[in-house]
């Protein structure tokens, strides 16, 4: 009988086994987070690009109706009286204290709806109110209470003391989803002044 004195010790390592389920395990796990870090990101530019709507949405809908109830006067689509890109609207109003008049034109650049407030032919400021917009139509109306239902009805901003409103409409682009794809459908915003 052949008696070892020492048993054999096993040498330090791993098995190919071992190493292949260990390899498939961190594969697994690394691919999980992978795809939910991916789409953690996606939803954060989503989510960054729908901020931005809200607070272009934000600024036009404060901008608007203010700059209607100032205005003693307004033209549609209007003149570029300073900055650039294609003129909307243009409102003016009377300095009550005997200055200049101010002009707040707004225009399309780019996409881009701007409001530019103009001294003469010099611009005094200049906001870019939203990103992306297509089809702005101004529109100045008076509340015809004749019609059945009564209604507003387009009238020429020529006759400013009948104007009872004036709208601005213009679509905004439906916000981007994830992978590119869109998550919602284009929206139309009408906005509504009154001059006072």
């Amino acid at each position: 009988m052949n008696v070892r004195a020492f048993p054999l010790a096993r040498e330090g390592g791993f098995t190919l086994v071992e190493l292949l389920v260990a390899t498939a395990i961190t594969g697994i796990v690394t691919a999980t987070l992978g795809f939910a870090v991916s789409g953690m990101l996606r939803s954060s530019v989503g989510a960054r690009e729908r901020v931005a709507r809200a607070h272009d949405t934000t600024m036009i809908g404060f901008q608007f109706p203010n700059d209607v109830n100032a205005a003693s006067a307004a033209v549609i689509p209007g003149t570029a009286a300073c900055g650039i890109g294609t003129p909307v609207l243009t409102l003016t109003t009377t300095n009550v204290a005997g200055g200049a008049a101010t002009t707040v034109w707004y225009g399309v650049d780019a996409g881009a709806l701007l409001r530019s407030v103009c001294n003469g032919s010099s611009v005094a400021s200049s906001t870019r109110l939203v990103d992306h917009v297509t089809a702005p139509v101004a529109q100045c109306q008076t509340w015809n209470a004749a019609s059945t239902p009564a209604a507003f009805a387009a009238v020429g901003c020529a006759s400013w003391p009948a104007v009872d409103r004036v709208t601005l409409t213009l679509t905004l682009p439906a916000d981007p989803g994830p992978a590119g794809g869109s998550s919602d459908v284009a929206r139309t915003l009408t906005l509504v002044g009154a001059p006072s």
